[in-house]
């Protein structure tokens, strides 16, 4: 079930009009995760494929274009063993059943985690490092994956002390230590 605003096709009920109520998504069955960003959503199936829905604006549809969007979840060709998800802004992040994340959408900041900061991946990537990782989550430019030994990773514009003036922001996955983030190499500059 979703609703909210509509314009993109955003609840996937096949409509553009705004939903104040509960409606239900058009051919899902079998959800076992949803995530929403912004005015597009994803839902994983219990055989571990992917549908997604809604604006394409950061080429979330992977159409290989920013372009259009759909007011039916579509499939996501090439993910057969999805077990968790999350969203940010522009941007989403799946879970593979072995440890390995995956991302695709806005990458300015380095939200894929694959080291590069091109402004969009449009292509599914893989984020670098996080091996063995059991759980992801996302905020609005970054990502994060919870490891089965505890640790935590974190990558994307994450926001957090100590850290030198204008520099705030990592293209690739670091640990989480009691004193921040830290990466042996430092923080990049912003982006440009």
């Amino acid at each position: 079930m979703a609703w909210g605003y509509n314009g993109e096709g955003a609840v996937g009920d096949g409509a553009t009009e705004d939903r104040w109520e509960p409606v239900a998504v058009k051919g899902l069955s079998g959800v076992v995760k949803v995530a929403a960003g912004s005015n597009c959503s994803l839902a994983i199936l219990k055989d571990g494929t992917v549908r997604v829905w809604g604006s394409n604006y950061t080429g979330l549809l992977l159409d290989g274009t920013r372009q259009g969007f759909s007011q039916v979840p579509k499939p996501v060709a090439g993910i057969r063993t999805a077990i968790d998800a999350a969203a940010g802004i522009g941007h989403f992040l799946i879970l593979l059943a072995n440890g390995t994340v995956q991302g695709w959408g806005v990458d300015g900041w380095g939200q894929c985690g694959d080291g590069k900061t091109g402004k969009y991946a449009l292509s599914i990537v893989t984020t670098k490092n996080p091996v063995g990782s059991v759980a992801v989550s996302a905020s609005a430019n970054g990502g994060f994956a919870r490891l089965k030994d505890g640790r935590l990773m974190g990558w994307g514009a994450i926001y957090v002390e100590p850290m030198q003036q204008g520099r705030y922001w990592t293209a690739l996955p670091v640990e989480w230590s009691p004193e921040g983030w830290f990466r042996p190499g430092g923080y990049g500059p912003k982006p440009q």
